[in-house]
Parts: C-alpha cells; structure tokens; sequence
C-alpha cells in the first residue's frame, strides 16, 4: 500500500486546490441560483476525496492526528451539506437515520481529539492546544446540531445557519491545510498559531453571514397576545 501514497498525494493536493477555488466561488456567487449550487457540488465532492485521501494515507501511516483532524474537517462539510435536507426543523422535521450516524461518529471523532489535546499540553507539548481548540469547535457544533435535532428550533433558517456553518468551517479547514504546507517557506508564523489563524479570521465571517440570514420563527398575533397575558 505504501508504493501508492505519492499518487494519493497527488490526488489530495489537486482536489485540494480545486476545493479552495470552487468554496471561494460558492462564498462569492449569488446563494439559490445554479452558478451556487454547481460550486458548492464541486467543493463538497473535493473535500470528500480529499477526507478518503486522507484516510487512506493517515491509516498507512498510522497517523492519529491527521486522521482526526481528516475526521473534523469532513465532518464539517458534511453536516453543512446535510442541513440542505433539514429545512423545516422548526415544523418538527425528524432526522435521517444517516444524520444520526453522522452526528454520533463525529461525538467519537471530536472526543478524541480533545483528549488527544489535552495529553499532548499536560505532557508540555503546545501543539495540543489546536487539538483541543479544533475539538472544542467540533463537540459544540454537534451539540448544536443534535440540540435542534431533539428540540424544535427557534429560527425557520436554522438549515442556513447549519448549511454556512458546516461548508465555511470546511473551506477554513481546507484553508488552514494549505496554509500550514505552505507557511514554513511564504511566511515563517509558529506552529500553533499557523494552524489556529485561519479560524480566528474565518470565524468571525461566519458569524456575520450567519447573523444576516438568521430570521425568527413568527408566531401568530393570537398565540403572541396569550404569551404577553401570561408575562
């Protein structure tokens, strides 16, 4: 199996360029038409090539790390592609089957990489806080999806919110991908901060997209003057 790792390098690199083109083209176009909706295609079948390659070269290699964080960053991308099926969560809309697999593989995924952050910063090692910070990201964001999963959610866009959340959380990760190949030569930034500094300037656009599109579910005039007698 080993004498076939430089062609899944090659494959992961080309997919991986491909994903950070067609993400940043899916983030730029118009949301709704098909221009959109052919890019975001595009970025989610990359990425998933990219999650196999990575699979495949993390268990040759016996790389835990790299398996983990294959394992969060796919996560992402699909949770954001599966909430393109969970429009009307807030009319009581049940999860698949598959939603639960998903969702219950990456509880196991993100404990693990939280712990294996924690191993690493108790035995002094400073690169396990991108593994705590990245599964720190990783439980909360399936906490949340689980949480709207069990309980209806206030927000008839709650699988807009999913859908940014999930698909920018994954270009970030394959941005930070590259970035971290790349920074030792371009830039020269430490380790830690390599890895963590593509969240900290996505995140923040994330939550602007996400606050943009977020919208309340209204209820009706009658319902909203029974709810203020009752203040």
């Amino acid at each position: 199996m080993k004498e076939h790792i430089p062609t899944l390098i090659i494959i992961h690199v080309l997919a991986g360029g491909l994903s950070l083109v067609s993400g940043l083209a899916a983030m730029i176009l118009k949301k709704g038409k098909e221009p959109h909706r052919f890019a975001g295609r595009v970025f989610f079948y990359c990425m998933t090539v990219i999650f196999i390659s990575t699979l495949t070269i993390s268990l040759i290699k016996q790389l835990h790390f790299l398996l983990m964080i294959g394992l969060f960053s796919y996560y992402l991308v699909v949770s954001g592609y599966r909430s393109l099926y969970h429009k009307q969560l807030h009319w009581s809309q049940k999860p698949n089957w598959i939603d639960w697999l998903i969702n219950g593989t990456a509880v196991i995924a993100m404990l693990f990489l939280f712990a294996f952050g924690v191993i690493k910063l108790v035995g002094g090692n400073l690169f396990g806080i991108v593994s705590i910070v990245f599964g720190f990201i990783g439980l909360n964001m399936v906490y949340g999806t689980i949480k709207n999963f069990v309980h209806t959610p206030g927000s008839k866009t709650i699988w807009i919110e999913g859908h940014i959340t999930g698909m920018i959380g994954g270009y970030i990760a394959a941005f930070t991908a590259f970035f971290v190949v790349n920074n030792d030569e371009l830039i020269g930034l430490p380790g830690v901060v390599a890895w963590l500094l593509p969240t900290a300037i996505g995140v923040p656009f994330m939550m602007y997209w996400i606050k943009k599109y977020k919208k309340p579910v209204k209820t009706s005039k009658y319902v909203q003057r029974s709810n203020d007698r009752l203040k």
